[in-house]
């Protein structure tokens, strides 16, 4: 749609904007995208179609792999060890852990990949 409107391929806004409507869509950004061995291939002189369908393609290729992380044993361990580290921290004004308490799997396993 966002394609459609602005005949512009914004893949990091789109899935930023996916992801604040549904928090179990990850984000597509280029560290998490090189920790998975994914990247565009296509440049600037292919036409937005073409790009559009690649990134489509590498869309669906991030979420599996991000989902399947997330439900693995190891990724299970990191998301026990973030919640872990999220009831350690001290309660104030500038953090309320109820907020952090709701991040979801799939965005912890997004920071995970990001920080590596």
């Amino acid at each position: 749609e966002l394609y459609k409107r602005t005949n512009r391929v914004e893949k990091s806004f789109a899935s930023k904007a996916l992801h604040i409507l549904n928090h179990d869509l990850p984000i597509l950004d280029s560290v998490v995208l090189g920790n998975f061995n994914l990247q565009t291939r296509l440049g600037s002189n292919c036409s937005p179609q073409a790009r559009l369908a690649e990134v489509c393609d590498i869309y669906e290729r991030l979420k599996n792999k991000i989902y399947e992380y997330r439900d693995s044993n190891e990724g299970e361990q990191r998301i026990k060890e973030f919640r872990a580290f999220v009831e350690s921290l001290p309660g104030n004004e500038d953090f309320d852990k109820d907020i952090a308490r709701n991040i979801s799997d799939t965005k912890i396993i997004d920071f995970y990949f990001w920080s590596k």
